[in-house]
C-alpha cells in the first residue's frame, strides 16, 4: 500500500498526463498548418507566382518579356529579387518554426513515457476510470454511473489503479 502524499503526487502526474496530452494535439495542429505554408511558400517560389507591380514597366516596348537594361528593368529586377528574399525569408522562419514544434512534440511525449507505459498495463475498466477521473474530471458517482460500478467501488478502484500505476513506473525505472 503507498501513502496518502505518494497518491496525490501520482493524481497530480495523471492529471499532467492529460494536460500534456492537449498540447501535443494542439502542437500536432500547429504543425500541420505549418507544412501547409511551407508547401505553399515553395510552390509560389517554384512557380514564381509573384505579382510584379505593373507601374515598374519592366516590359519591352512590344509587351513581350522583360528588358535587360535601362532603370526600369533595374526596378524590376530589384522587385524580383525582394520579392525572392522575402519568400525565402518566410520559407526559412516556417521551417525554423516547424523544427521547434517537432522538439516540443517530442519533449512532451517523452514526459508522458512513463504514465503512458503504466496506463498500458493497466486493465480496460482501469483505462476507463482513469480517463474518465483524470482525462474527463468526473467525479465517482458520475463515473459510477458510466462504468457498471458502484461508488464505494470506484474509490477503491481509485487507490488500486494509482498503486498500480506508481509500482510499474517504479517497477520500470528499476530497470
Amino acid at each position: 500500500m503507498i501513502n496518502q502524499a505518494a497518491i496525490e503526487s501520482m493524481e497530480r502526474e495523471i492529471k499532467n498526463y492529460y494536460r500534456r496530452m492537449i498540447e501535443i494535439d494542439r502542437l500536432k495542429n500547429k504543425l500541420g498548418i505549418l507544412e501547409t505554408r511551407k508547401v505553399t511558400v515553395e510552390n509560389d517560389i517554384k512557380n514564381s507566382n509573384i505579382n510584379l507591380d505593373p507601374d515598374l514597366h519592366g516590359g519591352s516596348p512590344d509587351g513581350n518579356g522583360i528588358r535587360a537594361s535601362g532603370p526600369a528593368a533595374s526596378q524590376q529586377e530589384k522587385a524580383l529579387d525582394s520579392a525572392f528574399i522575402k519568400l525565402e525569408k518566410e520559407l526559412r522562419h516556417i521551417n525554423n518554426e516547424i523544427l521547434g514544434v517537432k522538439s516540443d512534440i517530442r519533449a512532451l511525449e517523452y514526459e508522458n513515457f512513463d504514465i503512458e507505459f503504466a496506463l498500458n498495463k493497466l486493465d480496460d475498466v482501469s483505462r476507463q476510470f482513469v480517463n474518465l477521473k483524470y482525462n474527463k474530471l468526473l467525479g465517482n458517482a458520475k463515473i459510477s454511473d458510466s462504468l457498471p460500478l458502484s461508488e464505494s467501488t470506484v474509490y477503491r478502484l481509485r487507490i488500486k489503479v494509482l498503486t498500480d500505476i506508481t509500482g510499474y513506473i517504479m517497477f520500470a525505472s528499476k530497470k
